[in-house]
């Protein structure tokens, strides 16, 4: 029945392997690897033709089935397979029907090896992929040159290192592939990434299939790889459009739906079912009863002029949901149309639009209210474009200045304003305009009533998002009775100024902080300065250094504490002259006790001080001959009382000179002449003592005084002597010092002494003078004060307080023993010490009145 002779087989067999080969190839790539077993079986069993038949046959009919399935040519998978099935079977055919295969003999023999070699260079020369052979374990023994070209790599690192180019993450899956392939010795595919020479990964289809000698034993695998990078690719990218379609029309936050032209829903999408609560063939029943019945005629009516082949334009219609509530909403639809332009389905899109419907709505109402709200106002008020031309106006501007028949075309407001400011007004307007800068300015208006008004103008540009500007708006204010009384008040104010200017004295006026508001001309021409120079403290530089730090202290203290201003001090004059000025402040409060303003006034004493000093001068010159008036006269006084009894003394001790020097001695006589001489000694110590009483002044008015208060004012008195001022006082007073019940003027002559004795004491010494005055408690019964200078001291501290001893060229000497007299007359004490470097200490103390405790 059979032949095995090269190109001759029966009829019947030829039809037999051609029928199986037809069927086979019409169920392809279903039957692809049962195909290749046939067709290896039939080169093995049967020869060279007729593997040749059945391939040929495979072959015609596969691509023949493939064309006429119009599914299976638009499968770029499916294609791959066919072509990777055919060219596999007649590899097969080629190899089975050529290698005559020993199990006995080894895989890798010189013969077979050559035979192999020859027939797998002619294969792949023409092989659309590339491919490599492997024993029946799985290792690798042949690797064709598409294979090496592409990965890069050498033959023999190709066959050692199977795994050297399969990407990381497929290499376990390559390794189970081929671990199944082995058990089961069964055709296999799998998809993975290998590398190229490049570095970089592509998708391969490998497919494997195994090849049997005679006897049906494993004896190699064929390995075909297939590049099916760009298809995942493609496969990748349809499979992401698909999904994002439909997660967009399942998640898009909208009404999508399809419909038939007879008003048959096909598909509305979940977003569009959880509005409605139902389903696509629940709302297919009747969507027209969805919509609400005051829009349904509407919609139906465009429904039918869209079938009809006519254009649906955006409509807004009611629809309600599952809550029986209806919304707005916004509906597009798209008509689907054949090639004879006949509609077969609408395609629709529906926004949900209530918000905007009912803000439009709310806008509506809103712009009648703001319209109404706008004619109400008691002002005018006007839109202009952004060129700058009104076309708008409420009533009140009506009613003011325009006429009702106006119209934005007709209306001109520069023809209602005074034809001498109508220029300037046009230009600052338009200059607003060009800059896009607010606009305020005043001119005058003719009004209905026939008269021009003064009115206040401001306008405002209106922007977009983009900063366009897309309207003026402007309101004009009437404010020709503020004009009136501003005129007024300037006029007030002139005169005011006038009358401030004219004063015979120097006003100024500050801030509540202190800062100079308003300096008077008076007190500009004085100074020679500006205003700017007196802010920030700029008229410290007028007053005397000597001056400055009381006045400043004195100012500040009173801005501080809301109490008066009062200061005696020098101001410069233009010239370069310090004169005396008296300065006052007082506030100016509101409603409230605040302070709103201070307002001062400079008076010029300089004359009245000149006269005071020179009045003191004249008091002292008479003061100086009164005490030497009465000196002269108490010595003369003391000598008449002490003549007497110094006479009856010395005349006494010449007789008992004489009684003594007799012979005999008459000793009676001198023990008498003697008793004479105590007894007018006696006489002139008593007289002495009247004297001293008269010192002491035993009887004087006491009262509670401020110990600080006599020094302060002792050493003012003192420094009024021009020869004494160049002396520093520094005084150091203990805080809180009770008050003291003394005489003030006594007490005050006895520092007056002390400050002009340590002046005068430290006025021709080598170091710069300087007295300072301490005054602390002591103990709880006493108040000590001492005056400390730097001078060179005294000679004898006790003897320096007898009456008549001087260490000054021209003094008395009677100074120190009045104050030591006055002192203890007071229950006091004064004493002098030197101090331990320079100069000396002079300390009086002074006792506490007995309810009062020291601390």
């Amino acid at each position: 029945m059979s032949s095995n002779k090269w190109g001759r087989i029966p009829m019947r067999e030829a039809a037999l392997i051609i029928v199986g080969a037809g069927l086979t190839a019409w169920f392809s790539p279903q039957l692809d690897l049962f195909a290749v077993v046939c067709i290896v079986l039939l080169a093995r069993f049967r020869g060279r033709v007729q593997s040749l038949v059945a391939a040929l046959s495979f072959s015609l009919l596969a691509l023949v089935s493939a064309i006429a399935n119009f599914g299976f040519t638009h499968s770029h998978t499916d294609f791959i397979r066919l072509f990777a099935a055919i060219g596999a079977v007649w590899l097969c055919v080629l190899f089975a029907s050529n290698v005559k295969t020993d199990s006995r003999r080894p895989l890798n023999s010189d013969d077979s090896r050559s035979t192999q070699d020859e027939l797998w260079e002619s294969l792949l020369k023409i092989f659309p992929g590339w491919m490599w052979l492997a024993r029946p374990d799985g290792t690798p023994e042949f690797a064709s040159p598409a294979a090496l070209a592409y990965t890069g790599l050498a033959a023999e690192d190709a066959l050692t290192k199977p795994y050297a180019c399969v990407h990381p993450d497929d290499r376990q899956l390559r390794a189970d592939y081929w671990k199944k392939l082995v058990e089961t010795e069964m055709p296999g595919e799998v998809e993975m990434r290998i590398r190229g020479a490049d570095g970089n990964y592509r998708w391969f289809a490998a497919r494997s299939y195994p090849i049997r000698d005679a006897s049906g034993r494993l004896e190699r695998w064929i390995n075909i790889n297939w590049d099916i990078d760009d298809r995942k690719k493609a496969e990748q990218q349809i499979g992401d459009q698909l999904t994002q379609l439909n997660l967009l029309g399942e998640r898009f936050p909208g009404f999508l739906w399809k419909a038939l032209p007879d008003g048959r829903v096909t598909y509305i999408n979940s977003y569009c079912e959880d509005y409605l609560g139902m389903t696509a063939e629940e709302a297919a029943a009747d969507w027209g009863r969805l919509i609400h019945p005051d829009d349904r005629d509407e919609v139906m009516r465009r429904w039918t002029i869209l079938v009809n082949g006519g254009q649906w334009h955006d409509h807004v219609h009611r629809l309600v949901g599952k809550d029986g509530q209806y919304r707005w909403f916004q509906s597009r639809i798209t008509a689907i149309r054949d090639e004879s332009g006949k509609v077969v389905a609408l395609h629709g899109l529906m926004m949900d639009a209530h918000e905007m419907v009912s803000a439009k709505s709310a806008v509506t109402r809103e712009e009648k209210q703001l319209r109404r709200l706008v004619d109400a106002m008691p002002a005018m008020i006007w839109r202009a474009d952004p060129t700058g031309r009104i076309d708008r106006w409420n009533r009140t501007m009506i009613e003011t200045i325009g006429k009702p028949w106006d119209t934005s075309a007709s209306f001109d407001l520069m023809s209602k304003i005074e034809s001498a400011q109508a220029e300037d007004v046009k230009g600052r307007w338009a200059k607003s305009v060009r800059l896009g800068i607010p606009y305020e300015d005043t001119y005058r208006i003719l009004g209905n009533d026939g008269k021009y008004h003064w009115h206040l103008v401001r306008a405002q540009a209106i922007r977009d998002d983009g900063g366009n500007i897309i309207n003026w708006y402007g309101v004009h204010t009437d404010i020709d009775a503020l004009k009136e009384a501003e005129s007024f008040l300037q006029t007030r104010e002139h005169q005011l100024l006038g009358i401030i200017d004219t004063v015979p004295s120097m006003l100024w006026a500050s801030a509540p902080t202190g800062e100079a508001t308003h300096i008077s001309r008076r007190l500009l021409e004085f100074s020679g300065c500006s205003m700017e120079d007196f802010l920030d403290l700029g008229w410290e530089k007028l007053l005397h250094p000597d001056d400055f730090e009381y006045t400043a202290k004195a100012f500040f203290r009173s801005i501080q504490t809301g109490e008066s201003f009062s200061s005696v001090h020098r101001l410069r004059r233009a010239d370069g002259e310090y004169r005396w000025h008296h300065s006052m402040g007082e506030p100016l409060r509101d409603s409230h006790g605040m302070i709103i303003q201070w307002y001062g006034l400079s008076v010029d004493i300089d004359e009245r001080k000149r006269a005071e000093d020179h009045l003191r001068e004249t008091r002292a010159k008479l003061n100086k001959a009164s005490k030497i008036a009465m000196v002269a006269e108490l010595s003369a006084s003391i000598a008449h009382e002490l003549n007497q009894p110094l006479m009856s003394v010395m005349a006494n001790a010449q007789a008992s000179k004489r009684w003594l020097a007799a012979t005999p001695p008459n000793l009676e006589e001198a023990a008498a002449s003697i008793d004479r001489i105590v007894r007018d000694a006696r006489s002139a110590d008593q007289t002495m003592q009247n004297i001293r009483a008269i010192f002491k002044r035993e009887s004087f008015e006491r009262k509670d005084a401020n110990l600080p208060e006599i020094i302060n004012e002792a050493v003012r008195l003192v420094q009024e002597d021009p020869n004494k001022r160049r002396v520093p006082v520094q005084s150091v007073f203990q805080e809180a010092l009770p008050l003291v019940f003394v005489d003030p003027l006594l007490i005050q002559e006895v520092f007056i002494n002390l400050i002009c004795n340590a002046i005068e004491a430290m006025g021709t010494g080598p170091r710069e003078p300087l007295l300072t005055i301490k005054a602390a408690i002591s103990d709880d019964q006493e108040v000590a004060i001492e005056v400390i200078d730097n001078g060179p001291g005294v000679e004898d501290p006790e003897k320096i307080f007898d009456a008549f001893v001087t260490t000054k060229g021209k003094g008395m000497g009677i100074g120190l023993a009045v104050s030591r007299s006055i002192v203890e007359a007071h229950e006091g004490g004064l004493w002098a010490a030197n101090n331990s470097d320079f100069g000396a200490t002079f300390t009086v103390r002074i006792p506490l009145p007995k309810t009062v405790s020291a601390f």
